[in-house]
């Protein structure tokens, strides 16, 4: 016990404003809301809203191509009590991409979609007995924020607030939403929170294969429950190195933290809810983040991370 104590207050002190890294553009789409989850796949960017109607689509230059209708309705935003909630999405092998709900409310967020690339056809998936599983392993609060595809599992990303003060990783199997009553599940401490005035959430999950690198977004908002949304502070990156290694602990620190705002004044007061990787070299890790700051838009930041 005291030397996870230890290993905790020590990471907590490699904290970073992220030397060298820089943001590269910012784009605001007013008239698409909630931006919560991002991929990238043959040089475009697939953006999902949290309450959104379509699937957002834009080219490397934040240039929209199109908008793919994924739900119907004549509101401008799915009313909250109903939204599916799709807050977290990965690359499937195939081109295809995955994207769940997170599963605060249910039946209504518990839900799961299936987009192939290619021939823009959609796959509805429910999670409901996937979720109910989680009890057995000691999540009694869900909220799922992010998600990953590792070599060897996917995890997911499951989001605290200020009175469930945890943030979670949740791995499983790659194809758990074919196999959702057999696939194993385990879950990991991921981070700790200082300060019980907020709380620092995981938002999103990225990784990077070349680097063996996890990537997540974190938000900080004063809200006590999973359901509404609060005030707004500070968004984070958070960086695991060497994570293949990784996936067995029980709890882990990042190794690097990079406080968004003193990389640049435009993240201020911005609630970062997404990420993925769209290019890399030796020095720089190139991503996309997505914000929804529950105003009606969404605003993407490009950013090169320097390693």
């Amino acid at each position: 016990m005291v030397r996870l104590l230890l290993f905790f207050i020590i990471s907590s002190l490699l904290i970073s404003c992220g030397m060298g890294t820089v943001l590269q553009e910012y784009k605001r789409f007013p008239d698409y809301s909630s931006a919560s989850a991002v991929e990238f796949s043959n040089g475009r960017f697939y953006i999902m809203g949290d309450d959104s109607f379509s699937l957002l689509v834009l080219d490397t230059n934040l240039n929209e191509l199109e908008r793919i209708p994924v739900f119907t309705g004549t509101e401008k935003r799915i009313p909250k009590p109903v939204k599916p909630d799709l807050e977290a999405m990965t690359l499937l092998p195939g081109n295809k991409l995955l994207m769940i709900g997170s599963a605060s409310l249910v039946p209504q967020r518990a839900g799961a979609l299936v987009f192939d690339m290619a021939t823009k056809t959609i796959d509805s998936i429910r999670l409901d007995f996937f979720f109910s599983r989680f009890a057995e392993n000691h999540l009694g609060q869900v909220n799922i924020e992010g998600m990953t595809l590792l070599p060897s599992a996917m995890v997911l990303a499951n989001r605290g607030h200020m009175n469930y003060p945890h943030n979670e990783l949740v791995f499983t199997t790659p194809d758990f939403y074919k196999k959702p009553e057999q696939a194993y599940i385990s879950k990991m401490l991921f981070g700790v929170n200082e300060d019980s005035s907020s709380f620092q959430g995981i938002s999103g999950l990225a990784y990077s294969n070349k680097k063996d690198l996890l990537i997540a977004t974190i938000s900080t908002e004063k809200v006590d429950n999973s359901y509404d949304d609060g005030e707004i502070g500070k968004s984070y990156l958070w960086l695991v190195k060497n994570m293949s290694a990784k996936t067995q602990w029980k709890a882990m620190n990042p190794d690097q933290v990079i406080d968004l705002e003193k990389i640049d004044p435009a993240f201020k007061g911005q609630k970062i809810e997404g990420v993925c990787v769209w290019k890399e070299t030796k020095e720089f890790l190139y991503l996309l983040l997505v914000a929804d700051n529950d105003d009606g838009g969404s605003n993407m930041f490009k950013l090169a991370v320097k390693l």
